[in-house]
């Protein structure tokens, strides 16, 4: 009989929860009505929920397959564009609590790899995706709270 260390068996199913929260994070945030609509964005023209559920999704099926380096270089790259879109929000000033909460899961899924990584190659995994957004990110602001109040005052 095998036995399963209870760091790997818990680490394991720790990756699929977070994996499941990233994707229900972003179906809720697409569809509810209101809920950050002041913000959105693409990346070569693919919607970023779109996107956000695609990596999920395999990522998931990296870890089902034993594939844990592509799921961390996944991570990795995605790290890279989660940096770019933080700094997105900071610059503009416009905070998307969603687009918070799928970040943090991406950075938590990123720390529970790192146990054996080759520090060049994530760098480089990580600039990479950072660039990829910086060339290929259209984003779009809406002020909703700043139009309402500016209908109420005409």
């Amino acid at each position: 009989m095998k036995k399963i260390a209870i760091h790997d068996f818990s680490g394991s199913w720790l990756k699929y929860l977070l994996a499941i929260a990233g994707i229900a994070i972003l179906i809720v945030y697409k569809t509810c009505p209101g809920s950050c609509s002041f913000l959105s964005g693409t990346l070569v023209g693919i919607d970023l929920t779109i996107l956000g559920v695609v990596l999920m999704v395999g990522y998931a099926g990296l870890l089902l397959m034993k594939k844990d380096v592509w799921a961390f270089r996944l991570l990795s790259m995605a790290l890279g564009g989660e940096f770019f879109l933080i700094g997105y929000q900071c610059v503009n000033q416009v905070f998307c609590p969603y687009c918070l909460g799928y970040a943090a899961i991406v950075i938590l899924l990123f720390l529970l790899h790192l146990e054996r990584v080759r520090k060049w190659m994530t760098a480089a995994l990580v600039l990479s995706g950072f660039v990829l957004f910086l060339i290929g990110f259209s984003g779009q602001l809406f002020p909703v709270t700043r139009r309402k109040c500016h209908r109420r005052l005409s």
